[in-house]
């Protein structure tokens, strides 16, 4: 039995050696010598998970900028209109138009109440349009017997 071939003896001793790292690196197996230092390893990295950076020291102040430019401030509002009449399926649209120099800063519309029997206009657009113009669209859907109307408010800023 002491006389084993070479072979044979290299064969048992990988096969010793490859059914060890099995048995000693599953941690899935019951418990045993390695469980200790397998926990440890997993404290050990938690802990380093948790370490926050410690910011270094606050430099010196930066040059000043240069001062920016002075806000413009608004000496009146008003609102304008405008208004299209739209006949039975037919599509329109109306743009209330801020005066020159001034800026549109918000808008909306109005349509016609129709006549009971009839649908109302159909609303597909309420933008600004550009800096100074409100602009709406719709549609009389061609269900009406009436004309309806259809209005655009811009409501106008004049800076200083």
């Amino acid at each position: 039995m002491f006389f084993m071939s070479k072979k044979f003896k290299l064969f048992l001793g990988a096969l010793l050696l490859i059914s060890s790292f099995f048995v000693f690196s599953s941690k899935a197996k019951a418990a045993g010598p390695w469980d200790d230092i397998w926990a440890a390893i997993e404290d050990l990295y938690q802990q380093i998970a948790a370490i926050e950076p410690i910011p270094g020291p606050t430099g010196p102040p930066g040059p000043t900028g240069p001062p920016g430019p002075a806000g413009s401030t608004v000496s009146y509002y008003q609102v304008q209109s405008a208004l299209s009449t739209l006949t039975p399926g037919t599509f329109g649209s109306a743009q209330a138009i801020c005066p020159n120099g001034d800026t549109v800063v918000g808008g909306g519309y109005d349509a016609s109440i129709p006549a009971s029997s009839d649908s109302p206009i159909q609303v597909y657009t309420n933008i600004p349009f550009g800096v100074s113009i409100w602009a709406v669209a719709g549609f009389n859907s061609g269900l009406n017997t009436h004309s309806q109307t259809l209005s655009a408010f811009a409501v106008c800023a004049h800076y200083d």
